[in-house]
């Protein structure tokens, strides 16, 4: 799911907690996102909804869950590159970049 999305789902997740009289306080609003390095931006499609991208824009992707109130996010990588060189990568040139 995309950020607009998912902020979608926290508002009802919120509202529900109201209704009931609870509080969120203690719970950590986590989201699991699949993401690879391309030169350009491309969504994939099918069962796996992903992002393939440059650094920068990743980087901003994946901020813009934390501006939405997602406390955590699980980071499953997709595309060609094997897990080493995509951690590698992901560390370097989007980790630095992230809130």
């Amino acid at each position: 799911m995309n950020p607009d999305q998912v902020a979608e789902r926290i508002g009802w997740i919120r509202e529900l907690a109201q209704r009931r009289g609870r509080s969120l306080d203690g719970f950590t609003i986590s989201h699991r996102v699949y993401v690879g390095f391309a030169p350009k931006w491309t969504e994939t499609g099918g069962y796996v909804e992903g992002i393939l991208a440059p650094p920068a824009e990743l980087a901003d992707y994946l901020n813009r869950f934390a501006a939405i109130g997602v406390d955590e996010i699980l980071v499953s990588p997709i595309g060609s590159e094997p897990l080493d060189k995509f951690l590698d990568r992901f560390d370097a040139e989007v980790r630095p970049y992230l809130k």
